[in-house]
């Protein structure tokens, strides 16, 4: 990891608004430059981007069901704030940072 550590890395308390109420999952994420690892709900996330205070990436989740989808998120201090798509529509998540 770089000397300056990212706005972004850390662990992520995720709540989706989805259709049957709300989901809340971790979420973990390290930079290096304008790379992101980490993990969503256990899944490694791939594709994982960072400009500046934004976040996009994909994972390929397995429950409740399999299914990919693709964030984006913006972060201000200890919020993240963004949307997930899914082959199904888009959700809009919220998160606050818990390390």
């Amino acid at each position: 990891m770089n000397a300056k550590t990212s706005t972004i890395d850390g662990t992520w308390a995720i709540t989706f608004a989805i259709p049957r109420g709300e989901r809340s999952l971790l979420l973990t994420v390290a930079t290096d430059g304008e790379t992101a690892a980490g993990t969503h709900d256990g899944v490694p996330i791939l594709d994982g981007r960072v400009v500046g205070n934004e976040l996009t990436y994909t994972a390929r989740l397995t429950q409740p069901f399999a299914i990919e989808i693709s964030a984006r998120a913006t972060v201000t201090g200890d919020t993240m704030t963004g949307e997930a798509q899914a082959p199904r529509g888009s959700v809009t998540f919220s998160a606050t940072r818990t390390a």
